[in-house]
């Protein structure tokens, strides 16, 4: 709980009847600046570029798979981004 005077409401805050900054998620606070944000305890991963991630394959399709990452949304692999040692191409075969 914070006043409100000269901050800047970042997320996981809000203001609440008596004008005061609340956290809307249990975490830890971050403060840039002015800028007063609330980083949750528990949160589903957000990947950024250059992130290396591990994941578990979820469905195979012809040209691409998909990997649960554990995040919002599954992610999507394409075969053709793929390279393998010695430079070979992904193939699957169905069994």
């Amino acid at each position: 709980m914070i006043g409100i005077n000269h901050l800047i409401r970042g997320h996981g805050t809000y203001v609440d009847d008596e004008k005061t900054l609340r956290a809307s998620v249990a975490g830890i606070l971050e403060k840039v600046n002015k800028l007063i944000s609330i980083r949750p305890l528990k949160a589903r991963y957000n990947g950024e570029i250059g992130d290396l991630v591990v994941g578990r394959i979820t469905e195979v399709q012809q040209k691409r798979w998909k990997v649960d990452i554990n995040a919002k949304l599954d992610a999507v692999l394409l075969l053709s981004s793929v390279n393998l040692p010695g430079g070979e191409l992904v193939s699957y075969i169905y069994k």
